[in-house]
Order: structure tokens, then C-alpha cells, then sequence
């Protein structure tokens, strides 16, 4: 599972990445850790962006941040949580 996810979010060696809000078991899913190369960064200028928002209207605020500090060919990835999940919430897929 780690490898396929990883390969789903296209994180690849030499990537600087930041995860926001994650679940618990994030990490884990991705095989305990980023591949070989990549590196965890914050207010840099970013390749690869993963966050987790709960309520729709933390979708504007966050992008804006999260524009700011992403390079120009970079990935943004922005999801929520199931409704299954131990946390209520508002947004729906």
C-alpha cells in the first residue's frame, strides 16, 4: 500500500514536501516516511504540498497560505476526511 500511495501522490526523490493536518496513520500508509532524496520543508518554496481540511470554509484561507509558498510547478493536494472518520465534519465528497 505505501509504495502505491506514494506513487499515487507522485512524491518522488528531491521533492520538498510539507503534510498539514494529517491523520494518525498517515505516515504509516506512506510507508513510515518520504522516499530516499525527498525532504520535509515549511515556508520554503515547496514541490509538494498534502493537507487535510475538515470544514469548507478552511478550504480559502489555507489555499492562500499554501499558494504562497509553493513553487510555481508544484503539487497541491487538498482532502478531507471520510465521513466514517472519528472526527464530524461538514464537507461531503
Amino acid at each position: 500500500m505505501a509504495n502505491s500511495l506514494i506513487r499515487k501522490l507522485d512524491i518522488k526523490e528531491k521533492l520538498v514536501c510539507l503534510f498539514m493536518d494529517i491523520p494518525a496513520d498517515y505516515m504509516d500508509l506512506l510507508g513510515g516516511g518520504l522516499p530516499e532524496g525527498a525532504r520535509w520543508g515549511e515556508d520554503e518554496p515547496l514541490d509538494f504540498i498534502h493537507v487535510f481540511v475538515e470544514r469548507p470554509n478552511e478550504l480559502s484561507d489555507t489555499f492562500k497560505y499554501l499558494k504562497a509558498i509553493l513553487k510555481q510547478t508544484g503539487m497541491l493536494w487538498m482532502s478531507w476526511r471520510k465521513m466514517q472518520s472519528d472526527k464530524m465534519m461538514d464537507m461531503k465528497s
